[in-house]
């Protein structure tokens, strides 16, 4: 496969590609998600979602995974 910088928007794919049956897992912030959303027209089962990030300097080190 030959690079390319030729790409759908991510909210376009998720357009195309989601609907009723879809399980979306998403890391990181959701703005592809926000902008299928604000279409109208975006379908979806269901979203499992990351709640976020905390760093080092805001967990402790006892505490960390």
């Amino acid at each position: 496969i030959k690079e390319s910088r030729e790409a759908l928007d991510g909210s376009d794919v998720l357009l195309k590609y989601c609907d009723e049956k879809t399980i979306l897992i998403c890391g990181g912030p959701l703005k592809n998600v926000a902008k299928a959303i604000q279409t109208g027209q975006f379908k979806l089962g269901r979203l499992v979602a990351q709640g976020g990030f905390a760093g080092d300097n805001i967990i402790p080190e006892e505490k960390r995974l």
